[in-house]
């Protein structure tokens, strides 16, 4: 869910407010030519394009976004691991040379979980797909009847994984066999077209789902430890808790579209501060600053909630905030967005022409993205 909403909107004009006050922050206009080239220009460097690489066929009046599952990558190795539309996964080095090729059959929907003895993908077909890390030979497959739209999550053995059906499945890691699947009702009120994803903390599994409930569940059996309804009762559409819940130090932060943002008791679910930030999809902590993306960007502090500082970003940039150094990565449908991380200023924008729908990966100052036309990107920062 946390990859947050499917259909990115196309807008192309966007605003800036800078200061660490909430409503009454200055807010600078930022606008874009006929390509999306800032004609704000930055007074330095920000990154360089290291190398590009072609991996899907241009289609004819394919449907838009095409790319839904992002690159992940080793932080030890660098290798990176990319599947695309036409149901390849690759696995390149930091420098883009391919080590091996593999088809799970399906379009890859959600950024694959990358570990030392294997890929797993989820897929058009339902299914998550196991793949051996060194020649993405093919493991096992389970079908779990959804999408996986958020990357899995393994923990002592076992594979969690949630879906877009509002169900979190718990297999085993060599085998693929369930041990246990939660389902939730997602009741009959409109909601975004996301999908569950899990997060893990201190012996317990996180998710979130479409009617705005976080659960706590036990990793063994999946029982529920504790619940949280966090939409209000009267809400009748978009109550999502969108984002992967982010844990650290017995604080689960998690995310309402309707409602905002919420800082939990781990241990119990109890609400510690709650943020204002209608439209909220996904989260991203980084130190002191509790990175929140969906219809607009804020920056939070994450011990109380305090707004640093918001980009309005004209429904144009929907996927999770990357941290890269100095710098927070937005990307959506007019390209990638740098800020700085400090204070928001909108730096450079990155429009390779098309579009981005997935979440990119970094890797020390190394940005990773996939494109809607299958191209994959790496960017080096300028800014450390």
């Amino acid at each position: 869910m946390a990859a947050g909403l499917r259909t990115i909107a196309t807008g192309i004009s966007l605003a800036v407010a800078l200061a660490a006050g909430a409503a009454d922050a200055q807010r600078v206009p930022f606008s874009y030519g006929k390509r999306g080239d800032p004609l704000l220009e930055p007074r330095f460097k920000v990154f360089d394009i290291a190398w590009r690489l072609p991996l899907v066929e241009r289609q004819i009046l394919a449907y838009r976004p095409r790319e839904l599952a992002g690159p992940a990558v080793d932080e030890l190795t660098g290798e990176v691991v990319v599947a695309t539309s036409d149901g390849r996964v690759r696995l390149l080095t930091s420098s883009g040379r391919e080590i091996w090729e593999s088809s799970i059959g399906a379009a890859a929907t959600g950024t694959p979980l990358l570990t030392d003895m294997a890929v797993f993908v989820g897929a058009a077909d339902g299914a998550l797909h196991a793949l051996a890390r060194f020649d993405g030979a093919e493991l096992w497959s389970s079908f779990l009847g959804a999408e996986v739209v958020e990357r899995p999550v393994a923990v002592g053995g076992t594979v969690f994984v949630g879906t877009d059906h509002d169900a979190v499945h718990a297999l085993d890691e060599a085998s693929g066999e369930a041990r246990w699947v939660y389902r939730r009702d997602p009741g009959s009120t409109l909601t975004i077209r996301g999908g569950t994803g899990v997060s893990e903390g201190d012996g317990r599994i996180y998710a979130g789902f479409s009617d705005g409930a976080v659960v706590a569940l036990a990793p063994d059996d999946g029982r529920i430890l504790w619940q949280a309804p966090l939409a209000a009762g009267d809400l009748d559409k978009f109550p999502d808790s969108d984002a992967v819940p982010v844990y650290r130090d017995g604080t689960l932060y998690v995310t309402v579209f309707n409602e905002g943002t919420y800082a939990l008791d781990a241990t119990n679910g109890r609400v510690r501060w709650q943020a204002s930030t209608r439209g909220a999809t996904s989260l991203r902590l980084d130190g002191d600053l509790l990175l929140v993306g969906g219809s607009d960007a804020w920056a939070l502090d994450a011990a109380t909630g305090a707004l640093a500082w918001t980009v309005d970003l004209g429904r144009g940039w929907t996927t999770q905030p990357l941290v890269v150094g100095k710098l927070v990565v937005l990307s959506g449908a007019p390209g990638m967005l740098f800020v700085e991380r400090d204070s928001g200023r909108p730096l450079r924008v990155f429009d390779p022409g098309s579009s981005f729908a997935s979440q990119p990966a970094a890797r020390g100052n190394d940005i990773y993205a996939l494109s809607n036309l299958g191209y994959l990107y790496a960017l080096r920062t300028a800014l450390k």
